[in-house]
């Protein structure tokens, strides 16, 4: 039934432009009296409130007011915040006035309309309301007869399939069909589970075949897993091939054929579809279905047909189909205006309502479930529960009745009834995490549930268990988000508890960043959740809500996503159909965005150089002009900024590598987090970041292994993948996905000329493609910087006792004093951080040291590479296990804190507590007479208690140096030795003798810290069997030993091949002796940063050290510090030919291969320690205050503990690192990283290194209601002095720079989109970004930044840049942009203590005009480049500030010669001195001569030439 005319609609809801009409009765005379909204009439008549109409027939060609009375509002007054948003849209209604007009006139020019008196109509003089439709002339295509021939077989009658059940819709076949070919708009309104999805579309292929008539159909759907599943169920009603004649397509991922006539996909690949051809006649119907979902994509779908149908002549029908829609509005938007009626009325869409005879649900509400409440304290809480509209959230006391009324369900059911199943609606993964927590929460009475979680993150393979049937006796209980709202129809599902919450991606209007926050859910969406239940039988949903409620305050609708989110995509597809400025298309959308969300759209496209930021020489801040980097992002399909990285690896020669990113980053996680297993999935991830602690490097590391797999066809078929990805936590589907999405990327980038080059020889260096990935994505993902947050060293020492952060933790909340008898129990809960965890006691907390060297990824990193039964890259494995800096024991056991899992167990009764403590404190007693140490309460539990010898003493305080013989390097400077004596070769010669005359039996298991006799390779390749300790057993990798006297690792694939190194199950005496090795690392160096950036050794400081060292018997090593039985020293080289000494620190810092770096605070205190024992001869007899060592076995007895758990709280780590953002937006706001990140652990390795640690995000929103920027897909950009600033001023639009008072150096920029030169206010104040330099920067180094981007802007600003460029000029290009990047980040700087004056943050315009020294305009030859040159300041003068520099230096040292006590202040560190000694220390610390020959090494000086009087020596009694 068509329906017309005037009447009191819903509206179409916030901020309508496009007024609402209600149905008529087709029997009832026109002339009626009807309440009509004054939104209506105002555009008429200007008149406030309601008005009643009297609509009589007027002309035969329409209708005419023939009465018009002001009535009285029923509406109350408006809030201002509605106010606000129609005056931000008020803009909107001069283009639906054109477009209206436009519209009429091409209704005139091609002379079809809707006129009653017409013969193309089918309409007479009759007053029946169909009769006034949008009706059209039946204009055809027919079919051409060999297509007839071919698509014959598929409409056979006898051919059908599995038949559906009798759908509501069956019903009004004819009606949909006839109305659709009459109408070229039909809205058709059914309830969920109608059948409208997979019957429409048949209904319209079948009728348009045997008509004769050709027929090309797509049918929308806003997700994926809905299209796919709906092709397949129509090919199954059908009989039919998927891809034949119905085929689908998602994403990337294309099902179809040439004779595919009906095409299921996805909302955004139709609209990308008729954007690109700017046209719709390649189909003769469009059905957009689920419109009431209302994201940004289908609105735009919608607003694109609809130009399309009033611009373009062709008949293209159109369906829109929803469950819960306002039809009023929708009829309203697609009317078309009728030229012929005096008073201007529309013509409106047809409305089809499928009703359902009769409901299958009952449905109760909050107030209706009060038998569930009667438990005491229970039902005061749910009394005193307020249901605020302003402030949703999950109540513990709803969560409590909804696991109680599941409980009821067994009583409500009775004996013979099927388990039905029930759906629970939950707003997220921490909601659906608490409602598990509580289902389980009493495990041995709930066993007849099959809990199974439904949310986005999970795999999909998880997904799918929901259409799994439960086991007989079970009952299913899908705990999911909205998901499961719509389209996804489970078949079992009998009961419905929906909370009714929803999390809604928001754009926060304070701070303008998406957030996902937490809301109530509309009446929609309510309903589209209750038609989940009862589709087999009757059902029953419960909504947790008051009734009265519900109705009150829930809104009818959802808000449309484009009124709530960022539009930057949504202004690039308009200015891609080019058909006006961006807010005049949007204007004409259902409901127009906010002029404001539209205007930040157009600078954030402005800020990655989508558009241009002025048209000509005049600023818009509502438009500008498409770049040509704008037409590519246009064209790609995926987000503006993984776009722009893809565009910036092309300019970096590292375009297949961006690729894989941007489509990683594109698809949902391509790492899986199966419920349970959060620890082996984060250790997974780990594993693939390799040390690089970045997300998209973990999706490229994963996805280049899978390729390689692939193509050296280890994995040959599907199952072998599948098995794969799972035991590699990675979900095989999405993997799949970006693999067409990486293929489609390169397809569509080829249609343009640009191609991956093909490069078969070259030779990749790994550690220098990481740093250009993350070079690249600091350009693509600007201005997402957040830098590290300053750290007290002090708090640091404190919190853990002196102890190394980097391999330690604290955890809490342990029974006072008690807690020494836990530390088996702790031990096994922290087994999957380490398997040698040292645990020390104090009070109610205790210190867990993770003392292994076994990297725990090792055998993650095998698991991966391990493919059916071998290793499938041996020779990779020994290069990606070296651990990072922070032991990745501690990752992981701060991950633990994260993820929520408790850590809880059974407290031991008092009686047997207080036995065991007796017994421990006997033996603390002991120890303190027999050792003569200090008192103490603090109790040390060893890793291994069953290791049967200790290690050989350390070099104690006092002993200064030491003869040693290195036995295994690990890298430069690290590695292992023994003492070079007579004692030790002794020992060494003994050993080998009674092993060579008494080898042990083989044995047939072994255990982890067990010590046996092991296979030993030595360097003539001859097997000796020596001393090892048993670290890790694995079926599939096999056993790693540890040597204990040399300090080396390897891998035995038997337990046969190990011998029992007991002898009638004792020792012998031979082999008791103290392990022999010890662990050495080099004092106060570090690799050099000109040469690496990821914190490792170039390969020729590995060479040089191994050949310096390697079976030298005439090394030497001065202690500095021993630290964590680790020696730190210096090493010396005694030559006894040429009695010549070499320092091998000294020699690898000037050979350029390290630098100066500090040592940690507890090998300082090491060090001063050792030195004043030097001048006191009873520090040489010092005895820390150190923890007593105990063992403690584990009591299996389960009769000892009482039925309460003892609860512990941590870990936590003093060195966990905080983030900041640097722009005006976020510089105050706390940053957050999500939970799936390698980052989700933020730790800091060197926490004295004050230079700002750069962390950079894909992707940044608001975290909710935590007030915190979440952000996704991070990086931690390498500890390279003044990376952050260099990033800043690459990749910035515009820059003004800051100086100091004396105009002697830079210290900062103001980074963003620029400013108005007359005003000086900001372009995009909120992205203002305010860099302090940490570092020294020159003119020197500017000139080179400013050639960087120069290069850039040649290769990425026009058109004829990127189609000339190819082959080995453009290679040439490349490596020349790539080659300055790496020399400006090698170069030495000193570190920069001036502060900015906070009085110019974020201020513009602050430089007179008369002292910038502008750069030659003419070096960039395209109107508009990509990035502009930095403009310098004139006067900053750094030979000046040398100058000053050398001079107090001068004065310093003269101050010293001649004994002058007073303040001095170093220039060069910013230091003050107070007293004679002080100044003396400072002048001769490393740290202040390296900040002086850095100051010279810019200028070309090297540390020769550094002036004789900097070179002093001092002497003070």
């Amino acid at each position: 039934m068509a329906s017309f005319g005037v009447g009191r609609g819903r509206g179409i809801g916030r901020g309508s432009l496009f007024p609402s009409t209600s149905d008529l009765d087709s029997n009832r005379p026109l002339a009626a009296s009807i309440d009509v909204d004054c939104d209506i009439l105002e555009e008429f008549f200007s008149i406030n409130g309601n008005a009643e109409l009297s609509v009589e027939p007027g002309l035969t060609r329409g209708l005419a007011f023939t009465n018009v009375k002001k009535i009285k509002s029923e509406k109350e007054t408006e809030p201002d915040v509605k106010k606000r948003v129609d005056n931000e849209r008020d803009y909107a209604k001069s283009y639906v006035e054109r477009e209206r007009q436009d519209a009429i006139r091409n209704i005139h020019s091609r002379g079809h309309y809707a006129d009653p008196r017409s013969t193309d109509t089918l309409m007479t003089d009759s007053t029946n309301l169909d009769a006034v439709s949008t009706i059209l002339a039946e204009t055809s295509i027919p079919q051409a007869e060999d297509e007839r021939r071919t698509l014959e077989p598929y409409f056979d009658p006898t051919r059908r399939g599995t038949r559906p059940v009798k759908l509501a819709i069956s019903e009004y076949r004819e009606k949909i069909v006839t109305s659709v070919k009459i109408n070229r708009v039909t809205i058709i309104e059914g309830d969920t589970g109608c059948g409208k999805t997979t019957q429409v579309p048949q209904y319209i292929a079948d009728d348009c075949f045997h008509q004769g008539q050709y027929f090309n159909i797509a049918v929308t759907q806003p997700r994926r897993i809905a299209a796919i599943s709906v092709a397949k169920r129509v090919c199954s009603e059908r009989n039919w091939n998927l891809g034949e004649i119905v085929g689908y397509q998602v994403g990337m991922d294309k099902r179809t054929s040439e004779n595919t006539r009906i095409l299921y996909c996805t909302t955004g690949v139709l609209l990308q579809k008729l954007i690109s051809q700017k046209r719709m006649d390649m189909f003769t119907h469009i059905i957009i279905d689920e419109v009431h979902e209302r994201n940004e994509e289908t609105d735009l779908l919608l607003m694109v047909v609809r130009k399309f149908m009033w611009s373009q002549p062709a008949p293209v029908r159109v369906i829109i189909m929803s469950a819960t829609f306002d039809t009023d509005a929708l009829q309203q938007y697609f009317a078309i205006p009728n030229p012929n009626n005096y008073i201007d009325l529309s013509i409106k869409p047809v409305v089809i309502s499928i009703t359902e005879k009769e409901k299958n649900y009952t449905l109760f509400y909050w107030n209706q479930l009060t038998q569930l409440m009667k438990s005491g304290e229970l039902e005061h809480a749910c009394r005193r529960l307020q249901f605020d509209v302003d402030k949703p959230y999950l109540a513990p006391e709803t969560v409590e009745v909804a696991y109680k009324l599941i409980r009821s369900l067994d009583d409500m059911e009775g004996a013979d009834h099927v388990n039905g199943a029930v759906l629970v609606f939950l707003p997220g993964y921490e909601e659906i995490n608490e409602m598990m927590a509580r289902l389980r929460k009493n495990e041995t009475e709930n066993k007849k549930w099959w809990i199974l979680p439904l949310h986005s993150t999970i795999t999909v393979e998880e997904q799918n268990r929901v259409f799994e049937a439960a086991k007989r006796g079970e009952r299913k209980i899908i705990l999911a988000t909205n998901i499961a709202e719509s389209s996804i129809t489970v078949p079992d599902i009998e009961y419905v508890i929906d909370f009714c919450l929803t999390k809604n991606l928001v754009c926060d209007p304070d701070t303008n960043y998406p957030s996902l926050r937490l809301e109530w859910a509309s009446k929609a969406n309510c309903k589209q959740r209750s038609g989940r239940a009862g589709r087999c039988r009757q059902g029953r949903c419960y909504r947790l809500v008051p009734n009265d409620f519900y109705e009150r305050y829930f809104h009818n609708y959802p808000i449309p996503e484009l009124n709530r989110t960022p539009l930057e995509s949504a202004v690039l597809k308009v200015k891609k159909l080019d058909l006006g400025p961006p807010k005049e298309l949007l204007a004409l959308c259902i409901e127009p965005p906010n002029l404001s969300d539209i205007r930040r759209a157009v600078l954030r496209l402005k800020e990655v150089g989508a558009l241009t930021v002025t048209i000509g020489r005049y600023y818009d801040v509502e438009d500008g002009n498409l770049t040509t980097i704008g037409r590519i992002m246009a064209l790609l399909p995926i987000d503006v900024q993984l776009s722009k990285l893809v565009i910036l690896g092309h300019a970096f020669d590292c375009l297949d590598d961006c690729i894989i990113i941007a489509a990683c980053l594109s698809v949902q996680n391509m790492f899986s987090r199966p419920y349970g297993k959060e620890i082996e999935a984060y250790k997974s991830k780990l594993a693939w970041a390799d040390r690089t602690f970045s997300d998209p490097l973990a999706y490229w590391n994963a996805f280049r292994f899978y390729r390689e797999l692939c193509c050296l066809n280890i994995l040959k078929n599907t199952t072998d993948k599948i098995e794969w990805c799972n035991k590699s936590y990675i979900q095989y589907k999405r993997l799949r996905d970006v693999g067409i999405l990486y293929e489609e990327i390169i397809k569509r980038l080829s249609d343009i000329n640009i191609r991956v080059p093909i490069r078969p020889n070259q030779q990749v260096d790994i550690s220098r493609r990481e740093l250009v990935l993350k070079v690249v994505m600091c350009g693509a993902f600007y201005p997402n910087f957040f830098t590290r947050m300053d750290m007290s060293a002090i708090d640091i020492r404190r919190e853990l006792h002196d102890k190394d952060p980097r391999t330690t933790v604290k955890i809490s909340n342990l029974p006072q004093n008690e807690g020494v008898l836990y530390a088996p129990y702790i031990r096994e809960m922290f087994a999957e951080c380490s398997d040698q965890i040292d645990i020390e006691f104090e009070e109610t907390h205790a210190l867990l040291t993770f003392s292994g060297s076994r990297n725990p990824l090792e055998g993650v990193k095998k698991q991966q590479r391990f493919i059916r039964g071998r290793d499938v890259l041996d020779a990779e494995i020994q290069q990606s296990i070296r651990d990072t800096a922070v032991k990745t024991s501690v990752f992981i056991a701060m991950k633990r804190r994260y993820i929520g899992r408790p850590l809880e167990m059974h407290a031991f009764r008092e009686d047997y507590a207080r036995r065991k403590l007796e017994d421990i404190k006997s033996t603390r007693d002991n120890n303190i007479d027999r050792k003569k140490i200090l008192r103490t309460n603090r109790y040390n539990v060893p890793a291994v208690s069953n290791f049967q010898v200790k290690q050989v003493d350390l070099p104690p305080i006092g002993v200064d140096t030491i003869k040693i013989f290195v036995t295994n390097i690990i890298e430069c400077g690290h590695f292992w030795a023994q003492y070079y004596n007579d004692d030790t070769k002794q020992i060494l010669t003994d050993m080998n003798e009674y092993i060579k005359n008494h080898r042990g039996r083989p044995l047939d298991h072994v255990t982890p810290g067990m010590l046996v006799l092991a296979p030993f390779e030595n360097r003539s390749a001859r097997k000796d069997y020596c001393r090892a300790r048993v670290e890790s057993v694995d079926d599939n990798t096999g056993i790693t030993v540890f040597f204990i006297d040399y300090g080396n690792f390897a891998t035995i694939k038997e337990p046969c091949e190990l011998m029992d190194i007991n002898e009638n199950k004792q020792m012998p005496k031979n082999l008791k002796a103290d392990a022999l090795a010890f662990e050495c690392q080099l004092c106060e160096i570090k690799p050099s940063e000109g040469l690496t950036h990821d914190g490792s050794w170039h390969q020729k400081a590995n060479d040089y050290f191994l050949n310096a060292v390697q079976n030298n018997r005439n090394l030497t090593g001065n202690v500095y510090s021993v630290v964590d039985k680790v020696v730190k020293l210096e090493l010396y080289i005694n030559d006894p030919d040429t009695n010549r000494t070499i320092n091998i620190n000294h020699e690898l810092i000037s050979l350029g291969f390290a630098e100066y770096g500090a040592e940690s605070n507890r090998s300082k205190a090491d060090h001063e320690l050792r030195l004043t024992s030097a001048h006191n001869v009873a520090l040489q007899n010092y005895k820390r205050d150190d923890a007593i060592e105990v063992i403690v076995t584990k009591d299996e007895r389960g009769a000892v503990f009482k039925k309460e758990k003892i609860r512990i709280r941590g870990p936590y780590t003093p060195i966990e690192a905080n983030y900041q953002g640097i722009t005006k937006l976020n510089y105050r706001l706390k940053v957050a990283v999500e939970r799936d990140s390698v980052n989700s652990v933020c730790l800091e390795a060197n926490p004295e290194e004050s230079q700002n640690r750069l962390m950079v995000a894909a992707n940044v929103s608001l975290g909710g209601a935590s007030g915190k920027i979440m952000a996704r897909g991070t990086s931690l950009m390498p500890c390279i002095k003044g990376f952050a600033a260099m990033m800043a001023l690459i990749f910035t639009p515009c820059c003004e720079f800051r100086t100091d008072e004396n105009k002697y150096l830079y210290i900062g920029a103001l980074c963003g989109l620029g400013f108005d030169r007359q005003t000086r206010q900001s372009y995009f104040k909120d992205n203002d970004m305010e860099v302090a330099f940490d570092v020294i920067f020159t003119e020197t180094d500017i000139a080179q930044i400013n050639v960087i981007r120069y290069q850039l802007s040649e290769l990425l600003s026009t058109d004829e840049a990127f189609h000339e460029t190819s082959g080995i000029p453009l290679a040439r290009r490349q490596q020349s942009l790539i080659d300055k990047i790496f020399d400006l980040l090698s170069r030495k700087r000193v570190p920069l203590d001036i502060k900015t004056d906070l009085k110019y943050d974020f201020k513009w315009g602050c430089i007179h005009p008369d002292d910038i020294r502008q750069t030659d305009p003419n070096l960039l030859t395209c109107e508009h480049p990509f990035l502009n040159l930095h403009d310098l300041i004139e006067g900053v003068d750094f030979e000046r500030y040398m100058s000053e520099v050398h001079d107090n230096v001068k004065t310093l040292v003269d101050m010293c010669r001649l004994k002058i006590n007073q303040k001095a202040h170093c220039i060069a560190c910013n230091e003050n001195m107070y007293t004679l000694l002080d100044l003396s220390n400072h002048l001769q610390s490393k740290s202040h001569m390296d900040k002086i020959v850095n100051l010279y090494e810019p200028l070309g000086a090297t540390v020769s030439s550094v002036p004789q009087r900097m070179e002093f020596d001092f002497n003070f009694d």
